[in-house]
């Protein structure tokens, strides 16, 4: 898994999808260009790609996206039922476990 995410780390944290205005397009002396770009259905006159860096797609790889089970893993680990089941001296390291495990994630 980890081979996975550095071999394909620029994929998965660059996302390209956003869109800026042009600022030559916003300075006074180009008013009549903008209004004219902005009429059109066409933006790319308007609008230049801008790439941002995103950690989105690692956590899904990794799975611990909202939607994961991962994610549901703090719930999981401090159920009543299964505390319960652990002695009483063991709880203490059991939940300072469960913390660290939760923070990695």
């Amino acid at each position: 898994l980890i081979r996975e995410l550095k071999s394909q780390w620029s994929d998965l944290t660059i996302d390209c999808r956003y869109g800026e205005m042009r600022r030559e397009l916003l300075s006074a002396e180009n008013k009549e260009r903008l209004l004219a770009e902005a009429s059109s259905t066409s933006k790319s006159g308007t609008t230049v790609t801008v790439c941002k860096s995103s950690g989105v797609q690692v956590r899904k790889v990794l799975g611990t996206t909202a939607e994961s089970s991962l994610s549901r893993m703090g719930a999981l680990l401090e159920r009543p039922a299964l505390l319960q089941r652990l002695p009483e001296d063991s709880l203490e390291a059991y939940q300072a476990a469960s913390e660290q495990l939760q923070q990695a994630l």
